[in-house]
């Protein structure tokens, strides 16, 4: 962004940061939604981790003192100064991380994350597997939420793996690996 449009890089990282946050968030939350319905492990785990790492990130967002004392330990580690932005204190940060518009980006990403998941719901309708919407969507995020947490690009054979796995526990039918071919386009950043 800095290079088309000459926005400094504190702007446009402190943007794309938490456009990421707020979709960890609205998936963390979906997702405590339905384990009301649909108890899991498997849920339960993820919602566990998931709180622990948006609580540290929140942290480190709000302070911005404990933010630039890990931002210059990670400086120190020679592939990481190679490869990190120049940053200061962001006044972007302080801006987007007020109440409204942490709302804003909380909402969005839940009504973002639910069309998604819609969608897979919708494919699953189509070939006449009906989980109900609220199981389609924790199945989907979940797997997602494995996959990322692998630390695969992609979580490529993570994400199928673990949709697979509930899915085999929900629904033990033949057609339980019709998720390879469902989840993985619709994850495709473009």
């Amino acid at each position: 962004m800095k290079k088309i449009f000459d926005i400094p890089t504190e702007k446009s990282i402190a943007v794309i940061f938490l456009e990421k946050y707020h979709d960890l968030l609205a998936g963390t939350t979906i997702i405590l939604v339905t384990l009301s319905i649909h108890f899991g492990w498997m849920s339960l785990s993820l919602v566990v981790i998931s709180s622990v790492l948006l609580g540290t990130i929140y942290l480190l967002i709000k302070s911005q003192r404990i933010f630039m004392s890990a931002y210059s330990r990670l400086l120190k580690i020679n592939l990481m100064s190679k490869n990190l932005p120049e940053m200061g204190t962001s006044e972007s940060i302080s801006i987007l991380t007020k109440p409204r518009n942490m709302a804003s980006g909380w909402t969005f990403s839940i009504l973002g994350w639910s069309v998604d998941s819609l969608a897979v719901y919708m494919v699953f309708l189509a070939l006449n597997i009906d989980l109900g919407y609220l199981l389609t969507s924790q199945i989907y995020l979940i797997s997602l939420g494995y996959g990322i947490l692998s630390f695969l690009p992609g979580g490529i054979g993570v994400s199928e793996g673990v949709a697979d796995a509930i899915l085999y526990a929900v629904d033990s039918a033949p057609h339980v690996n019709v998720n390879e071919v469902l989840m993985r386009p619709t994850t495709q950043e473009h």
